[in-house]
């Protein structure tokens, strides 16, 4: 079995030997996108289009079996079979047996569905499981120091999935009393997103709730250095009301756990990425063919 980590800067292996280019050599880069885009084959048109845009398409459909060759050459060397792991065909390639390769970002999602619909206070201890589990496989963004124009919109939807999975086990355990799990789910999310000021405002809870009310007013503090250095401005009401409660010790320990602050991945800001991502596409295109008709109007002035 081949498995393939596309969280952080990437590897695919079997039985401890990595696959040689991958993930950042084409052939690499093509396992990737296969991956990504799992749910059904790609077209040979397509996938010439996606890596060799501004060639001629007979010269990017060379390229395209050039890559597929060296990655047979790449699995045949860790003792996998090109014919197992990928379904290839005249015109179209996809992935072949799914007992053939595993990989951490289905798991992630899969583990995430499984609890999607649930509150955090709700969670049952398989979910919750589940839940750590996929988190756990999130060892960075995907595919981190890949650039190519098709991991904009995976990278960033998997971001959003991981930190509302990490405010929905932050929340669960607080609902639960575990303020110390909690608290380091947190740490977690503002690790990623520090300008995060919901999760501040809930570090703060958390650590009252344990006693440490030197901990909340410093979890503030940085919160609002923060917020000023990164968007220039000051900290909500309500969390500056918070400050005041926690610092006069006017805050009450038995004060329900604020279950309201879960978010989702905003549907709106996904479809505004994927069209931004559309957009470049087409913009990269018009500059390159802009490039194209210089260079033809520089050859004619040259003659």
């Amino acid at each position: 079995m081949l498995k393939i980590q596309l969280f952080g800067s990437g590897k695919a292996f079997h039985d401890d030997v990595s696959l040689s280019g991958f993930p950042g050599r084409q052939a690499g880069l093509l396992l990737c996108y296969l991956v990504l885009n799992r749910t059904q084959p790609q077209p040979r048109e397509r996938l010439a289009a996606v890596f060799w845009e501004d060639l001629p398409t007979h010269t990017a459909r060379k390229y395209l079996r050039n890559a597929l060759w060296r990655l047979k050459s790449g699995l045949d060397a860790i003792g996998l079979r090109q014919e197992d792991l990928l379904a290839v065909e005249e015109d179209q390639i996809g992935l072949g047996d799914p007992a053939a390769w595993w990989l951490d970002v289905e798991q992630f999602e899969r583990a995430v569905a499984n609890s999607q619909k649930t509150v955090p206070q709700a969670l049952s201890r398989q979910q919750r499981f589940e839940l750590e589990e996929a988190v756990a496989l999130y060892r960075g963004d995907l595919l981190d120091g890949i650039y190519e124009d098709w991991t904009l919109y995976e990278r960033e939807r998997l971001r959003l999935l991981y930190l509302n999975v990490r405010q929905k086990l932050l929340l669960h355990y607080t609902h639960l009393g575990q303020y110390e799990e909690a608290l380091a789910h947190g740490t977690k999310l503002l690790a990623i997103d520090p300008a995060r000021e919901k999760i501040h405002r809930q570090m703060m809870r958390l650590h009252a709730l344990t006693g440490d009310r030197n901990a909340a007013l410093a979890q503030f503090k940085r919160c609002k250095q923060l917020l000023r250095d990164e968007l220039n401005l000051p900290p909500m009401n309500e969390t500056r009301r918070l400050y005041r409660q926690i610092k006069e010790n006017r805050f009450e320990i038995e004060e329900a756990p604020d279950l309201s602050e879960l978010g989702a991945a905003d549907p709106v800001i996904l479809s505004r990425l994927k069209s931004l991502q559309k957009l470049a596409g087409k913009i990269k295109a018009e500059v390159q063919s802009l490039e194209k008709l210089l260079s033809q109007k520089l050859m004619d002035v040259d003659s």
